[in-house]
């Protein structure tokens, strides 16, 4: 070797250098946007239990799985019991791993520097990628995981080795949230075939052992393969067609306040379907999948927050792809990019320590909410050095009120905080049913009235004296029977024959006969301010936000005394229904309605007139009987005239 080689300098690296200083601008970003949010907490508290040595529960009397990010919760648990700390590990650890997603994008993924800086900004001003880089939830995690999975299957040749690493790695992401192996499994199907069939079979059984191993350790231990929270947000009772119009809703609300989002995930799918590559097909179709999938659960309340990892493809895609720009239109391209990102609405680049302090930017649309609004005054890494503790919350302070009051069990809706600063000595009732194994199974109380991810139940008479007890006092019988296999199969000793017995009746839906005769014994009651919008006549009767009786009919109640002379309703045709109006538990008056068959079908609207001792006593609820030949009933609305 020659002594003048040591002498020469090394080549400067132009666009190395730039990504190294967005790298370090990332860094900066995240740190003055990073927040958790309250449903991270719900998780947290099943941390501390575990590492105390509660195992890994929410409630230390059941095991009941209520978190649907295992490999998440699982990696905080690794860093926590070293720490002790949740905030600051969870939210390190969060920056680190969007981070590192980011650098595999730009350093192993992207065929040039040109191509991994407009990836980049994409990902820079995505208020949603932003956002959920932080906040406590399994998104960072899912970021890295997806990073290293389509570096594998874009830049490694498809071999079975490949194969083995890519299943290995979707098995991870599923680990880490289930519903995300959609983006994945187009692309393992497309490796699949450009393998030998028998010989990839078996690699792909090897590489998703690690969730085959969580299925069954979560059959074993909580009884259930699936996650309490897949019950309690899937199983509602509510109609298809309006989750589905909810998961539309949910994309109009990106579109307005983040339009950078959606923009590009479209512009990744068109690339990718233009590229004439099997592979990007493949990759297109994951994001196209999950996009429906988004469509047909409602959505979410957190704006945005479903579609940061298809951004993340959509971006990798664009990074990949071959396409050319004049160096005039790219420079253009990046600064429109940049100024749609900072001037709309949800813009997270422009936020600082007062985010969220003026409500600025903290909207609700169908329920869709800026979540990081919310929650960053409070949990805001920027404003902690301000706080008396972390979270600055009410939930939280109330929590440590409970804490201190020693065991006992509440009643709340809204677990995260409270629940993890209340600690292990006090049973909290999720009124939502995110962590509470018979609420979960039970509809919503109220079809006509909920929030996407927000699914209220009513809490059974008796259950919560049950829960203190730990004697069945639930009134309904049926209901009763029903709790105790669930008991046995939450707190019964792991391996008793009788806990099996119950494992395979309740998952094969054995006891489903319960539930249904407890549902047709119980009378479903809603506020008057949750029944009193106007439907339109003709509307199907299970549609439109309806709310469906069944023979015991509805009670309707008032905050205060009603002295209305006249209402407007709308009732489904075909069916009577006697109108009671009561004064607490005195029967004041009555009217029956008789809804004669309309041309169309659906709701009638009608005008129901208040009998006069009725109106002159005050009337604090409006019980509705129904009756008729198919035993299909339901009220679109009662308002008053």
């Amino acid at each position: 070797m020659n002594v003048s080689e040591f002498a020469k300098p090394p080549e400067f690296d132009r666009n190395k250098f730039i990504l190294g200083a967005l790298l370090i601008a990332f860094l900066v970003i995240l740190i003055r946007t990073a927040w958790l949010c309250d449903d991270a907490y719900i998780s947290f508290r099943v941390v501390d239990n575990f590492i105390n040595g509660y195992g890994l529960v929410w409630n230390i009397a059941e095991r009941v799985q209520v978190f649907t990010h295992p490999l998440w919760v699982l990696l905080i648990s690794a860093f926590y019991i070293i720490t002790g700390e949740v905030y600051f590990t969870v939210i390190i650890l969060s920056i680190v791993l969007a981070l590192a997603a980011a650098a595999v994008v730009a350093f192993r993924i992207a065929e040039s520097g040109a191509s991994a800086l407009l990836a980049w900004s994409i990902l820079f001003f995505s208020a949603a990628f932003i956002e959920y880089s932080t906040s406590g939830l399994e998104n960072p995690l899912t970021f890295f995981l997806l990073s290293i999975f389509f570096w594998l299957f874009f830049k490694k040749e498809l071999n079975l080795k490949t194969f083995l690493l890519l299943s290995f790695t979707a098995s991870l992401i599923a680990l880490n949230r289930l519903d995300t192996l959609l983006l994945c499994l187009p692309a393992l199907i497309y490796v699949y075939t450009r393998v030998p069939k028998r010989k990839g079979l078996l690699v792909a059984i090897v590489g998703f052992l690690p969730l085959v191993f969580w299925f069954i350790f979560s059959l074993i231990y909580y009884g259930f393969p699936l996650p309490n929270t897949y019950y309690a947000k899937l199983h509602t009772g509510i109609d298809s067609l309006s989750l589905t119009m909810q998961g539309l809703q949910y994309f109009t609300d990106s579109l307005q306040y983040d339009p950078i989002t959606l923009v590009f995930i479209i512009v990744g799918i068109v690339l990718a379907f233009r590229s004439k590559s099997g592979a990007m097909y493949a990759a297109a179709i994951g994001v196209l999948l999950y996009l429906g999938y988004i469509v047909k659960i409602g959505g979410d309340f957190m704006s945005g927050r479903f579609f940061a990892a298809p951004l993340l493809i959509s971006a990798i895609v664009i990074s990949v792809v071959p396409w050319s720009l004049p160096r005039r239109k790219y420079v253009l391209l990046l600064a429109g990019i940049a100024v749609a990102g900072l001037v709309s609405p949800g813009a997270a680049l422009l936020s600082g320590s007062r985010h969220g302090f003026d409500e600025k930017g903290y909207y609700r649309r169908a329920g869709i909410e800026n979540e990081r609004a919310a929650y960053y005054k409070t949990t805001g890494l920027l404003n902690v050095f301000e706080h008396k503790g972390i979270p600055d919350h009410s939930w939280y302070r109330l929590g440590e009120k409970w804490r201190k009051e020693g065991s006992g069990v509440q009643v709340i809706s809204g677990v995260g905080f409270v629940g993890f600063a209340a600690g292990p000595d006090i049973h909290i009732v999720d009124g939502l049913a995110l962590t509470d194994p018979l609420l979960a199974r039970l509809p919503v109380y109220n079809t006509n009235d909920w929030r996407i991810g927000h699914f209220r139940r009513m809490v059974p008479p008796g259950y919560v004296e049950t829960i203190a007890t730990s004697q069945n006092k639930i009134d309904d019988a049926n209901l009763a029977v029903f709790f105790d296999k669930i008991r046995i199969i939450t707190s019964g000793n792991l391996l008793a024959k009788q806990r099996w017995v119950e494992i395979f009746k309740v998952n094969f839906e054995q006891y489903d006969y319960l539930i249904e005769k407890y549902l047709s014994a119980a009378v479903l009651e809603v506020a008057y301010d949750s029944i009193n919008t106007p439907k339109v006549s003709g509307t199907m009767w299970k549609l439109g936000g309806n709310t469906v009786m069944n023979k015991n009919g509805l009670r309707v109640r008032f905050d205060q005394p009603c002295h209305a002379q006249r209402f407007e309703i709308s009732v489904d045709n075909n069916d009577k229904y006697r109108f009671v109006f009561k004064d607490g538990l005195a029967h004041l008056a009555e009217v029956v309605v008789d809804s004669a068959l309309i041309p169309t079908g659906g709701l009638r609207i009608d005008t129901l007139e208040v009998p006069d001792i009725a109106a002159q006593a005050g009337f604090d609820t409006i019980e509705i009987h129904p009756s008729g030949p198919d035993e299909c009933y339901s009220i679109g609305h009662i308002r008053i005239l």
